[in-house]
């Protein structure tokens, strides 16, 4: 099984030689300031104002390293969330030196509890050697669609772009197409708009046909904002949280969307509400609104739209 073999199998390992047996004295520190770098990017302290990187230049290479002994040291083996925090520090470095040892949990045989997080961490690394593996993971039931094809989105190459438009194929199950169409939100070309329209038109699922359309109107094709309108309204909750999720969260704020937003702060189904309270709340209040939670009933965000249109209007000099 992946994880237990000696270090030399591993194609970064030999990233860490010479570093002896001192590395385990900075190796735990240095894994947590690496989940911390990768959340935020770098750390400001007090003093100085400007902010420094943490951390230190050169340090990924050395956690690749020390992350690959980690990741073969037998004592570690019952604590899966820990060895499950190692794999996904590798991705948040996005330093394609990592490849090498999440390919190989993710291609071995015998490995079933961190697939998922070396597919989400190729991804953010874009490896391009990942789709087909992350692919057929995806196909025996070892990596969720939605995990397994917005990683395949992140590296975004040709190879990657068929991966989506196949799994948007009618002949894919709902959960794959579903994600399929919410994954090429993050890639473009003439394929991917050919595959949307053909699912906006054509796929037997409304929740399915109304992804497709976010993803398309994020594209520029705004021609199908009005079926995003009109889903926000639809029976089934599960179609109305794809249309909100699409307007509040995958849409740019506009002149164009603002109104929509609005609209959906008194909706009754709370969740729909909640999606455009969370984005008004974020990109138009300036901190002169005191709303620290979602509207509680459609007078409420009756109430709160009153206030983010004057809000809005003040803003854009109107």
């Amino acid at each position: 099984m992946f994880g237990w073999q000696p270090m030399d199998r591993c194609s970064v390992g030999n990233l860490a030689s010479g570093a002896g047996d001192a590395v385990w004295h900075w190796a735990l520190p240095l894994l947590g300031a690496a989940l911390v770098w990768g959340a935020v990017g770098c750390a400001s302290r007090p003093e100085p104002e400007k902010p420094e990187p943490m951390p230190s230049r050169g340090s990924p290479k050395r956690l690749i390293g020390v992350a690959a002994r980690l990741l073969r040291k037998p004592s570690l083996a019952e604590d899966p969330s820990f060895l499950q925090d190692v794999v996904e520090a590798l991705g948040w470095t996005e330093d394609s030196r990592a490849s090498g040892v999440l390919l190989e949990i993710l291609q071995d045989p015998e490995e079933d509890c961190f697939k998922p997080a070396a597919a989400q961490a190729l991804g953010r690394i874009r490896e391009p050697r990942a789709v087909r593996p992350i692919a057929e993971a995806m196909a025996r039931g070892e990596v969720w669609p939605e995990r397994a094809l917005y990683s395949i989105a992140f590296i975004g190459n040709e190879e990657a772009v068929g991966v989506l438009t196949q799994a948007l194929d009618p002949g894919s199950d709902e959960p794959t197409r579903l994600a399929a169409a919410n994954a090429m939100y993050f890639v473009r070309g003439e394929a991917v708009v050919r595959a949307l329209t053909v699912a906006v038109e054509a796929d037997p699922s409304k929740q399915v046909r109304v992804a497709a359309a976010g993803s398309l109107v994020h594209h520029g094709h705004d021609e199908y904002l009005t079926l995003l309108q009109e889903a926000l309204d639809d029976a089934d909750a599960r179609v109305r949280r794809e249309a909100a999720i699409a307007v509040a969260y995958t849409l740019e704020l506009s002149d164009a969307t603002f109104p929509i937003l609005i609209r959906m702060l008194s909706h009754e189904d709370p969740e729909v509400a909640a999606c455009a309270w969370e984005t008004l709340e974020k990109e138009v209040n300036d901190g002169t609104l005191n709303y620290p939670s979602p509207p509680r009933s459609p007078e409420d965000g009756r109430r709160m739209a009153e206030a983010f249109k004057r809000l809005w209007s003040e803003q854009r000099g109107k």
